[in-house]
């Protein structure tokens, strides 16, 4: 989980820390992003719904995938 990630990154030290502490931003900033789009489904019309259920499961895949690399 991500919390897990935080922990070994406060614990380790040089390049894997720096590391670390750039797919800890990365994954972060994809959350924060797939967070909004999936508030944004409560407005979602039935015209838009198949889009934004793609975009969101794309999201989701790249958000999983990142956290699994980590």
């Amino acid at each position: 989980t991500v919390s897990d990630l935080e922990a070994k990154a406060k614990q380790s030290k040089g390049k894997v820390r720096t590391d670390l502490d750039a797919n800890l931003k990365e994954i972060h900033a994809d959350r924060g992003a797939f967070a909004a789009d999936y508030k944004s489904l409560e407005t979602a019309t039935a015209s838009t719904w198949d889009e934004a259920k793609v975009r969101l499961d794309k999201e989701w895949t790249h958000l999983k995938t990142l956290v699994d690399k980590a």
